[in-house]
């Protein structure tokens, strides 16, 4: 119990609080954070991302990444950064608002999901999202070449895709 608060780490961050704010900035390497009843707001220029929370909101801003997974179940999720190429982000969320925000020129197949009336948003195509049975809504896109794999999904939520510009 209790906030954590790094900065300027180089290597590996791996934080978890049970019930605590993660708040990180100005590192790099591989990053793994996770609480039970807290936000994560984090800075990071690393590679490889991994988040988990149960309740809490979570703000990251990533440099140029390769790999993001983000696992919560309530509250908003915003991201943005420049994915790399052939790079790959999975998000699920069972209560919340997911925003991710990418440069114009990502290349990569995208799948969002919304199960509950949930709606998507997508500013990255001109994709629209189409209605699946019972309030799902879907959205399948392939951005420039479609070399990495982007994947989105929220039971309650809404999801929003859009440029870093």
């Amino acid at each position: 119990s209790g906030d954590i608060t790094v900065d300027h780490i180089e290597t590996q961050v791996r934080l978890q609080s049970v019930s605590g704010d993660i708040d990180v900035e100005d590192s790099s390497g591989i990053a793994h954070m996770s609480t039970v009843s807290g936000e994560i707001d984090a800075e990071v220029n690393s590679e490889k991302v991994m988040l988990d929370t149960v309740s809490g909101e979570i703000v990251l801003g990533l440099g140029s990444f390769d790999q993001l997974r983000v696992n919560a179940v309530s509250g908003d999720i915003r991201v943005a950064g420049t994915l790399g190429v052939a790079g790959q982000i999975d998000i699920v969320s069972i209560s919340g608002t997911v925003s991710v925000r990418l440069q114009e020129s990502v290349s990569a197949h995208l799948i969002a999901e919304t199960q509950l009336g949930g709606g998507i948003s997508n500013a990255l195509s001109d994709d629209e999202p189409t209605d699946t049975l019972f309030g799902r809504m879907a959205l399948k896109a392939t951005l420039g070449s479609g070399e990495g794999k982007i994947n989105l999904r929220t039971v309650s939520g809404d999801i929003r895709i859009g440029s870093e510009n």
